[in-house]
C-alpha cells in the first residue's frame, strides 16, 4: 500500500484508540462498522470495522476487529489486514475471505504480532 493511504488509515485507527474504541462513531467516512452481506454466498463481515481512505480514485481499506476482552488493558483494536479497489467497484471476495480467516485465527488464539519496525511518525508504544 502506498505511504499516504497507509499513513491516513493508521491515523484513523490511532484516533479510534485515543478516543476509545467503544466511544468512536462508526458511521463516519473514515471509520465504519461492516454488516452482513446482501448477496448470498458473500462473506459475512459483520463485526469487522474498516478504516477508509481514498486517493486518486482508489479506495483503501484497513480491516479491524474490536476486542472487548483483549489480553491487554481494556478494549483493543486488532488490525487484521487491508485491501484496495478502484472507486465504484466491489472489494474482491477473496480479500474478505482472507480477513475472515484472520479474524477466526485471532479469536481462537488471541495471538498478536509485534511491529518489527515502528514508523518514526507513529506514536511510540507505551512501555
Amino acid at each position: 500500500m502506498p505511504d499516504q493511504p497507509r499513513r491516513e488509515l493508521l491515523l484513523t485507527v490511532l484516533a479510534v484508540v485515543q478516543m476509545g474504541p467503544l466511544e468512536f462513531p462508526t458511521g463516519t467516512k473514515r471509520w465504519r462498522l461492516m454488516h452482513k452481506p446482501s448477496k448470498k454466498g458473500d462473506v459475512d463481515m459483520s463485526g469487522i470495522f474498516e478504516a477508509r481512505d481514498q486517493h486518486n480514485r482508489v479506495l483503501y481499506r484497513l480491516f479491524c476487529l474490536l476486542d472487548r476482552n483483549a489480553p491487554v488493558h481494556g478494549p483493543a483494536v486488532v488490525l487484521l489486514g487491508g485491501g484496495s479497489k478502484p472507486d465504484r467497484t466491489e472489494m474482491p471476495q477473496r480479500v474478505y475471505k482472507t480477513i475472515d480467516r484472520y479474524r477466526e485465527d485471532y479469536l481462537a488464539t488471541r495471538r498478536v504480532a509485534e511491529f518489527k519496525t515502528w514508523p518514526e511518525w507513529w506514536p511510540q508504544p507505551r512501555s
